[in-house]
């Protein structure tokens, strides 16, 4: 479960001083009676200012990201980012990020749709999800982020979507189903240098030979541990151009 954050537009310039200092202090007092530790802003392009403000509060991970590929994660000033990721749009010539809201932007256009077509809108976001964990399953083997804003959008079709793939995909060999926090968990533990493996690993990629082998081997060259989000970076535009299309 991650925590949505509420922002006034961490994306302006003139919020990095004033602001930031006034929700560093807001969030000192919410931190004394929980533990907060990530969330995501509504204001995706502000993540880079809302980074600089959090990692003074403990912070561990954040999913503010405008969206990125099925890869390992990375840090960003010593806190995990987790972004939604793109994923296959079944019968489309294009991917999207995993989140319900993307699959409903793109088909139908409408919130609301008639009732006996309901069921056959939701099924690109199952397949299409299911498509995106086969395809890190069967390779490179990155957590499979999934966003979903628990609405009844086309009679809760997408709702039932994610059941779906987390009722098929979480009892699966070698998977676990787990919160952010979890993970984060998970990541801190990890060799630093196993994780530098795993991100030279680009989406649905295997590595050459077998697991065991591959980790512990030594790390691989710069340029190769880069290679998977220097596409990230560059996919941000070229998605962002599509949906507008």
């Amino acid at each position: 479960m991650r925590v949505l954050l509420l922002s006034d537009r961490p994306d302006l310039p003139g919020w990095s001083a004033i602001r930031g200092t006034r929700w560093r202090h807001e969030g000192r007092r919410r931190r004394k009676g929980q533990e907060l530790i990530g969330g995501r802003a509504p204001c995706l392009q502000g993540q880079k200012n809302l980074i600089r403000a959090v990692a003074k509060l403990g912070w561990r991970y954040d999913a503010s990201s405008p969206g990125g590929l099925q890869v390992w994660p990375r840090r960003i000033h010593g806190i995990w980012d987790f972004p939604l990721q793109q994923i296959p749009v079944p019968g489309r010539a294009f991917e999207t990020l995993s989140m319900d809201y993307n699959f409903l932007a793109n088909k139908p256009r409408k919130k609301k749709g008639k009732r006996p077509k309901r069921s056959t809108w939701g099924r690109p976001m199952r397949d299409g999800m299911l498509a995106a964990f086969d395809r890190a399953y069967e390779g490179n083997r990155a957590p499979l982020f999934i966003g979903n804003h628990f609405e009844s959008w086309n009679g809760g079709t997408y709702m039932r979507a994610v059941e779906y793939v987390i009722k098929k995909v979480c009892p699966r060999k070698g998977v676990r189903c787990v919160s952010f926090k979890q993970l984060a968990d998970w990541l801190d533990a990890q060799n630093p240098r196993v994780l530098e493996k795993l991100r030279v690993l680009d989406v649905g990629m295997r590595p050459p030979g077998d697991w065991k082998n591959y980790l512990a081997a030594e790390p691989g060259r710069t340029s190769d541990r880069e290679t998977a989000h220097e596409r990230t970076s560059g996919h941000h535009a070229r998605t962002a151009k599509r949906e507008r299309e």
